[in-house]
């Protein structure tokens, strides 16, 4: 990863986005062999949440976000309090199952069950911490407010490169 950000700098981009949530794993080492902005996903999804005045949100996201704790970090920043599932390892089978092409009406039903226990655990809002949720599950599906991470750094991205 390091080397294709290091490709994109030297063709001439004025800056980066990575729209993947859990290879933000490597944002830290990118973002210190390169010269260019490089905009986080995590950091301004945080911003996001941060605007609109949230100080406890769930977070579903892979296994693998959740265990190396990619969200943290940015959020921690803004005093911004997490909220993962007790049950990780189904949110990770529906995001497989997305990933297979399998849209499938129960693992919406899941995630929903899922989102009511972030809720019941201080959830104010919940950001979908893998840019595959959105294909399964939306706004209108859930009475709660919820961060779509794409719709974030596509926003800010769009701010960024005006500014640019």
């Amino acid at each position: 990863m390091v080397s294709g950000a290091k490709k994109l700098e030297l063709i001439g981009v004025d800056f980066i986005v990575m729209p993947c949530n859990t290879a933000h794993y490597f944002y830290e080492e990118i973002k210190k062999e390169i010269s260019i902005p490089f905009l986080s996903i995590t950091g301004e999804t945080a911003k996001k949440v941060k605007s609109k005045n949230f100080n406890k949100v769930g977070l579903l996201a892979t296994g693998t976000t959740i265990k190396f704790k990619i969200y943290n970090k940015d959020f921690d920043k803004l005093d911004i309090e997490l909220v993962v599932p007790e049950k990780q390892e189904k949110v990770t089978k529906v995001i497989m199952n997305i990933l297979a092409g399998k849209k499938l009406e129960k693992d919406k039903e899941e995630l929903k069950q899922i989102i009511e226990e972030l809720k019941s655990n201080g959830a104010e809002a919940i950001v979908l911490g893998c840019t595959d949720i959105p294909i399964l599950l939306q706004q209108g599906d859930v009475d709660i407010k919820v961060f779509d991470t794409v719709e974030v750094l596509a926003e800010s991205t769009i701010k960024f490169a005006v500014k640019y």
